[in-house]
């Protein structure tokens, strides 16, 4: 045998144990395409993670692995004219099986050339990571919900220190108040005083909120009329927006009754519209509607049956 036979024999045995490992490969999808993007091999990685076996697939444009969105958006084509030009494509995105369900790929293209520097085709290496992708999204969501428990008990305890230096200030004012009530000799004296003191009781009511949202008093579930409570509530509910977002009440007409512990309640609301504030960076308006609803094992399996009050933030 010549020396020029036993190079070619030596490149068919190399070539053949290549092609042996690729297609005992089943982590990875490893497949040729054609120039013009017709496959025209398939391992058995391939046929696990797309689901299509070879004789189904070969001769079979891989423009069938993408959604209808990328391909209305000329995604096969972009990533074989990006790999031919710059010899390799890397994208992740989502790929379509055989049955039709989706999973998030990562793609590598490899442009195929000559001796001769002329493009033979493309090698395409897909690998399915939808598990690490919900992964961070799973972490990506666990992080947004700390940052929020964090803001919100960042706020608390700002919102019990200003409770408490306006409750001790509210106090100074009152008694200096009653010292003026004592020396005060006209009509118009009395009625100035007891305008103070109608402001120093309200005031006195807005720090129970702040304290009450703060978590820094006893709290204990009692019955409620809610849409009292949400109105008493809604000067601190406006304070949540800002210029371009405004708080609006749609309260459903007549008493909602409802067994509520207060503060935790006005806790979630305002929790509720600042998150929706967040939401709506351009502005607009939010509004907290009441419902009464009645409840049953269709509807809802966690809850007994009977009347409840449904409370919205949108």
């Amino acid at each position: 045998m010549s020396q020029l036979d036993n190079r070619q024999e030596a490149t068919r045995e190399t070539e053949e144990q290549f092609r042996s490992l690729v297609q005992g490969v089943t982590d990875y999808a490893i497949f040729m395409l054609s120039p013009a993007g017709v496959v025209t091999s398939w391992n058995v990685g391939a046929e696990r993670i797309k689901g299509y076996r070879q004789s189904e697939i070969l001769g079979e444009h891989f423009s069938r692995f993408y959604t209808d969105e990328d391909k209305a958006a000329g995604a096969p084509a972009l990533i074989l004219a990006t790999a031919a030009r710059e010899g390799r494509a890397e994208r992740e995105g989502w790929r379509v099986r055989k049955d039709g369900s989706r999973f998030w790929a990562h793609v590598v293209v490899d442009a195929i050339r000559d001796e001769a520097g002329s493009l033979v085709g493309f090698a395409k290496v897909t690998r399915d990571i939808t598990e690490r992708k919900e992964a961070a999204a799973a972490l990506e969501k666990a992080n947004a919900a700390l940052f929020q428990a964090q803001k919100m008990e960042a706020i608390g305890r700002l919102t019990g220190g200003v409770a408490h230096d306006f409750n001790n200030l509210l106090a100074v004012i009152s008694n200096g108040l009653e010292v003026l009530a004592i020396q005060s000799r006209t009509a118009i004296d009395k009625k100035m005083i007891e305008g103070m003191r109608r402001a120093i009781d309200r005031g006195a009511s807005l720090t129970q909120q702040l304290l009450s949202f703060a978590r820094q008093q006893p709290l204990q579930a009692q019955v409620y009329e809610l849409n009292g409570l949400i109105r008493e509530f809604a000067p601190m509910l406006s304070r949540a927006g800002n210029r371009s977002t405004h708080v609006e009440l749609a309260l459903q007409p007549g008493e909602a009754f409802a067994l509520v512990d207060a503060a935790r309640f006005e806790a979630a609301l305002l929790n509720l519209v600042v998150n929706a504030v967040d939401a709506m960076p351009t502005g607009g308006i939010v509004t907290i509607a009441t419902e009464t609803v009645q409840s049953d094992v269709d509807m809802a399996p966690a809850l007994p049956v009977g009347r409840y009050v449904r409370i919205s933030v949108g």
